[in-house]
């Protein structure tokens, strides 16, 4: 698959980590394809029209929940 933007190298925080497939911590790929998150993992063959090198940086994907609930303003 050819993803839209592939981040390399990353330092990803898994803080749903119930799988057991990832440790809380893992040098991780994350591809992103029509705005989503498509795969996470180790993408070192995969092609992108963007690529970014997160090597010594924190990704932490799906950190923020932007779901509230209605307070009635």
């Amino acid at each position: 698959m050819k993803y839209d933007l592939l981040i390399k190298n990353g330092n990803v925080i898994n803080l749903l980590d119930n799988s057991n497939s990832y440790r809380s911590w893992d040098k991780l790929d994350i591809g992103i394809k029509d705005d989503r998150i498509v795969k996470i993992g180790d993408l070192e063959f995969s092609e992108a029209k963007e690529t970014i090198d997160a090597t010594n940086l924190v990704i932490s994907p799906g950190f923020i929940d932007i779901q509230r609930a209605n307070s009635g303003l």
